[in-house]
């Protein structure tokens, strides 16, 4: 069974970081660095999340 944990929006600067819209009440545990998150289409993935941070309060 998959669940969604996030979506994944539009590019944000210039050194390839994305907007993520977060759906998971745990966001430090599930999408930590590290993590690896399959994808839809599962051709564009896996994707492993390197780092990440708050902005403006999302």
């Amino acid at each position: 069974m998959q669940l969604v944990v996030a979506r994944i929006g539009r590019a944000h600067g210039i050194k390839g970081e994305v907007t993520v819209e977060v759906r998971t009440d745990e966001p430090e545990l599930r999408l930590g660095p590290g993590a690896v998150l399959a994808t839809e289409p599962a051709a564009t993935g896996p994707l492993t999340v390197e780092t990440g941070r708050v902005h403006s309060g999302r």
